[in-house]
């Protein structure tokens, strides 16, 4: 240490505070020292869980009723396979309960309520890959609590969760994974193109209303290149 003083005595450093004054932040909390600490202060600060599904389940659907319960359908299950149950969760008594079997296992599909309160289950996979794409589609009635076959799309698709819109007049236009755009009409069981297609199949695109309109957005194509694409479908 070099000297600094006039009778050349080494000047001493000056004391530096402690770890803990370090990390006192403003109102004498202290700061995390690690992304460790920031977790545990994290789940401290969490809200209660509900109660838990029946079993596990990913790629899913959950889908809000008019009697605010919720509808989960199919997904894929532990062992990697499709799954075809469905659940309810009553947010009211904090309880789920069995909704019935869908036709067929499907994962990474679409569901939409419709205006009369249905929902219409739309594609999907039987596992996780493109093999076994489903053109089905199925309907389940909360009032009758089971679920029936509806319209069949012209293409099987699947990675199209938020690719899919209900209009107003009960009709949904079906646009995820797939060059077409599809119109699905559950009250007369039918599905029709509309005019024009995305050019190229699109997964993971989204589809939103825009006044009469319907733009659909993004997604990657069959080279899983992301696109940037946007289309006006009326």
């Amino acid at each position: 240490m070099p000297p600094d003083r006039r009778d050349g005595r080494p000047a001493r450093r000056p004391q530096r505070d402690p770890p803990a004054r370090r990390r006192r932040a403003r109102g004498g909390r202290l700061r995390p020292r690690s992304g460790a600490a920031a977790v545990r202060a994290l789940r401290r600060r969490a809200l209660p869980c509900g109660r838990p599904l029946a079993g596990p389940r990913e790629a899913h659907s959950a889908t809000l009723l008019r009697d605010d319960r919720v509808l989960v359908c199919g997904g894929t299950g532990a062992d990697g396979r499709a799954l075809a149950t469905a659940e309810l969760y009553d947010p009211a008594s904090d309880r789920w309960s069995p909704a019935g079997r869908l036709g067929e296992g499907r994962t990474k599909h679409a569901a939409v309520r419709l205006p009369d309160g249905r929902v219409l289950l739309v594609g999907g996979a039987r596992d996780r890959e493109s093999r076994g794409r489903l053109a089905s589609t199925e309907l389940y009635d909360p009032a009758a609590g089971r679920f029936t076959p509806g319209p069949r799309l012209r293409a099987g698709r699947y990675k199209l969760p938020d690719a899919v819109v209900a209009l107003p007049d009960g009709r949904v236009l079906v646009a995820g994974d797939a060059p077409e755009v599809e119109i699905v009409d559950p009250a007369r069981g039918r599905v029709t193109l509309a005019r024009g297609d995305l050019g190229a199949a699109r997964a993971f695109a989204t589809a939103t209303r825009v006044g009469a309109d319907v733009l659909v957005l993004g997604g990657y194509d069959e080279r899983i290149a992301i696109q940037a694409g946007a289309y006006l479908v009326g």
